[in-house]
Formats: C-alpha cells, sequence, structure tokens
C-alpha cells in the first residue's frame, strides 16, 4: 500500500485533533468520514459529518 502525498505530510493537524475541530458531538452531528487531501501545497482533512436528525451531510475541509 502506497501513502498519497497528503497522508504523508507531517504538518497541520493529526486525526485527533481534526476530529475535535469538526463539531462533532453526540448524537449529532457525527463524523461519517475523514480523508487527508492536499489543497494546494498544504496538507488538511476533508471531513463529512451526518446530521441524525435529518441524515443531511456536510463536508468540511479543515487546514
Amino acid at each position: 500500500m502506497t501513502l498519497t502525498e497528503a497522508e504523508q505530510e507531517v504538518g497541520g493537524h493529526g486525526a485527533y485533533a481534526a476530529a475535535q475541530l469538526s463539531g462533532e458531538t453526540w448524537p449529532s452531528p457525527l463524523i461519517v468520514e475523514m480523508v487527508r487531501v492536499m489543497e494546494g501545497e498544504t496538507a488538511a482533512w476533508r471531513i463529512t459529518t451526518c446530521d441524525t436528525a435529518t441524515n443531511e451531510l456536510s463536508t468540511m475541509t479543515l487546514r
């Protein structure tokens, strides 16, 4: 398995910090996906959350 450029990047937030910054709370919104991506030259987290009351998905990018 080969890591992507974004996954190899050591700068920025770790997975735990990104999850905390996402605003996830019980019971809603819940994180359904976290992906490490490149935004230009910077590694970032793309986080998708789900509003459990409406099943609406929202996506944010944290650098």
